[in-house]
């Protein structure tokens, strides 16, 4: 069964009220990003000794319009630190970057699909000796079409591009989002992950972000389409919520809603029978 997880603060280091939204939502997985302290993986198997930790690296890639050109080379150099943190503390899962197809996230300055690719194995073949056991993450991408200025290129025609990457890389990340539940089972949105799943039959599959994000829905119907929606997952190995908490995602965090009781309610273990 899908591994049930959060990703964690947008900011990245984990606050109190993170750390309550794992509890309640008896969290099997945390994503988090190498912002992050090294001390929050302690934090979280605290709460679940066996809590899978899937780390996304982060870097700013600039304001639109004056994005910021970074080698690959550079991008594994400056990740390093970060990634050495976490290692040295257990973290074996990592991703990166973040959703690539987008301008804000590199696109167009530093790679299209059609390049995209060398510099992800570039990057990985960098890293992979400094960290042995280290277990890279194709990144997910931001799906749906393209958006003139904001998606370069469709999430499909983008990583049929990058094929050689994905057989590169150890694990594959998706992202899926829906704003109602005729959505949320649709291939091309929450079941976005099945065309990854027949398009890639022998990688294993994380989905690194989902989320119903529209301002429209409350967030106890929110909890309840998740819940549906984790019910009938199968062949992802963990699907990660977007997000905890984070400034400017109030429309999908789940600290201060019922979210998290909802889906622990859910994840609760039926009560042992009583003896005759």
């Amino acid at each position: 069964m899908t591994l049930v997880g959060v990703h964690g603060n947008a900011s990245g280091p984990l606050s109190s009220d993170d750390l309550a939204v794992l509890t309640t939502s008896r969290a099997e997985a945390v994503k988090l990003l190498s912002t992050g302290r090294a001390s929050d993986v302690a934090a979280v198997r605290s709460i679940n000794p066996n809590m899978l930790v899937v780390v996304r690296l982060h870097m700013a890639w600039g304001q639109s319009g004056s994005p910021r050109i970074i080698s690959p080379q550079q991008y594994a150099d400056w990740s390093a630190p970060d990634i050495r943190k976490f290692y040295d503390v257990g973290v074996s899962y990592f991703e990166f970057p973040n959703e690539p197809n987008l301008y804000l996230e590199g696109y167009g300055a530093n790679w299209t699909g059609n390049t995209f690719a060398a510099w992800w194995i570039t990057v990985r073949d960098r890293l992979a000796p400094l960290f042995p056991h280290a277990l890279w993450g194709y990144a997910g991408l931001s799906p749906g079409p393209i958006l003139p200025g904001m998606r370069g290129e469709s999430e499909r025609d983008f990583i049929t591009a990058i094929s050689a990457a994905v057989d590169r890389a150890d694990w594959l990340g998706v992202h899926c989002y829906w704003v109602n539940r005729q959505e949320m089972l649709h291939p091309s949105h929450g079941n976005g992950w099945t065309w990854h799943a027949l398009r890639f039959p022998n990688k294993p599959l994380y989905i690194t972000e989902f989320s119903n994000p529209s301002p429209a829905v409350a967030a106890d119907e929110k909890g309840h389409q998740y819940v549906d929606w984790l019910g009938q997952l199968t062949s992802p190995v963990a699907a990660f919520a977007f997000i905890s908490s984070g400034e400017g995602w109030s429309y999908e965090a789940w600290a201060g809603t019922n979210i998290p009781a909802i889906v622990g309610a859910w994840q609760e273990p039926p009560p042992e029978p009583e003896e005759p």
